[in-house]
């Protein structure tokens, strides 16, 4: 497969105002009536980036570090900021992550006849626990009222050719992951073939991805049962097989069950995963790319295989950028951060893809170019040019590099200890602390 690389954009005039530039990059699309304010929507944008980089800072700090950067501005205020983050809708977020976005370029590569792969999965994150986001988010299954936090459930896509990564919905944590496909306005894209772990691989995912125009490439748990139904042989582990429409669907209405095929003829390819140490693992994988010629069964476990790199962005998000956790206290707020940190995610990428440094088993890590994109980025917010920054700490970037190692293997041990407080099991007015419990605190 060839190696991608994003193609830098043309610079803008030298006599382009700060403001002007910002809104090159994080175009927030049309202006509404105008109004001179001290955040207009791309800083106030930007200043929303510059917390989820420097890995979810509160608001007194980054406009701490907003005055510190740039000496001279006049600072507002951390209400001022909160309705600058308020008045951003979900257009202009929009807006500007399709601006980063159009700055990926694909090059179509012979794997799969070069076609589009876009993995889908989806991803938790927990808010504030206050009335509202109790209302819209609501508990996990088995908490007690008051000792926990609600959980939002988001669903992504994730171009494997580009790394540019989209937020398709959100929904509450109980919410079934193929429920909020389907609620998402356009989760499929014609041409495309959606590749989704084993919560996708089912008729109702891949009789939607054929009526878009596009193909699914998913695991299925009961691969065997397939198998010994109608089935074709058209290979060494590979066959050709019939999947009937169920008869009910928790995810369907009984409508839009009946406006899907009653039969789809759809490809099952079967691997055995063989790894020193761990127990052999069958894979079964069902696709509706049925020419095994055009689509080899190797090309198809490459491509199911490639489908891990949207978890290891959920890493990058949810760990190095620390958005596990959102300090948020309305869902409003909860879903524009969730977007505004998929937004810095795909801004880092794109700088470490326009470097044209990773080549190979040579990558760049993410989470030490946090900072370097952020100090980018407050450059940026001043008047620079962005592809000249990136030029000029190439140098830098070039450090961030590493190779892939083996590693001894360590026992499976850790040094810190939990704290010694016991859990809340009933909310705080409510709680009752046992007195006793400080004498074992030793230190405390």
């Amino acid at each position: 497969m060839k190696t991608l690389h994003a193609t830098p954009v043309p610079s803008a005039p030298a006599a382009l105002p700060s403001a002007a530039r910002l809104a090159s990059i994080l175009d927030c699309g049309p202006k509404g009536p105008r109004r001179d304010r001290k955040l207009p929507p791309p800083l106030a944008l930007a200043l929303f980036l510059q917390q989820c980089l420097d890995r979810n800072l509160s608001l007194r700090a980054v406009l701490s570090a907003y005055g510190s950067e740039l000496p001279g501005r006049d600072l507002p205020g951390e209400s001022a900021y909160c309705q600058a983050r308020s008045r951003l809708s979900l257009e202009q977020i929009a807006c500007a992550s399709a601006s980063v976005a159009s700055r990926f370029e694909r090059v179509a590569s012979a794997f799969l006849k070069g076609r589009l792969l876009l993995a889908l999965d989806a991803a938790d994150f927990t808010v504030e626990d206050t009335a509202a986001n109790r209302a819209a988010w609501t508990y996990p299954s088995g908490q007690k009222a008051g000792c926990g936090f609600p959980v939002l459930s988001a669903l992504f896509s994730l171009a494997l050719d580009t790394g540019e990564m989209r937020t398709l919905n959100l929904g509450k944590w109980s919410t079934h992951d193929l429920r909020l496909a389907l609620e998402a306005p356009a989760p499929f894209e014609s041409g495309a073939i959606h590749v989704g772990d084993r919560i996708f691989g089912t008729f109702v995912f891949a009789a939607l991805c054929r009526l878009a125009g596009g193909d699914a490439i998913c695991r299925v748990k009961a691969g065997l049962h397939l198998v010994r139904n109608r089935s074709k042989r058209l290979g060494p582990g590979s066959w050709l097989v019939e999947m009937k429409r169920p008869e009910a669907s928790r995810i369907l209405s009984a409508e839009q069950l009946a406006a899907l095929p009653e039969t789809l003829a759809v490809r099952l390819v079967h691997a055995k995963i063989e790894i020193r140490g761990h127990r052999t693992e069958d894979l079964w994988v069902v696709m509706t790319l049925l020419d095994p010629v055009e689509y080899p069964d190797d090309e198809i476990l490459l491509a199911y295989g490639m489908r891990w790199d949207i978890e290891l962005a959920f890493r990058d998000v949810k760990t190095s950028m620390c958005a596990s956790f959102l300090r948020t206290k309305t869902p409003e707020i909860a879903g524009k951060a969730v977007r505004v940190f998929i937004l810095a995610r795909n801004l880092v990428r794109l700088i470490l893809s326009s470097t044209r440094l990773e080549t190979g088993e040579k990558k760049l890590s993410f989470k030490t170019a946090l900072p370097v994109v952020a100090k980018i980025l407050w450059r940026l917010m001043a008047g620079g040019n962005l592809w000249r920054l990136v030029a000029a700490r190439i140098h830098v970037l070039r450090s961030l590099l590493y190779k892939r190692r083996k590693r001894p293997s360590q026992p499976r041990a850790g040094k810190l200890r939990k704290q010694r407080y016991p859990y809340l099991t009933a909310p705080r007015g409510e709680y009752i602390e046992i007195p006793h419990i400080k004498k074992y605190l030793k230190g405390a």
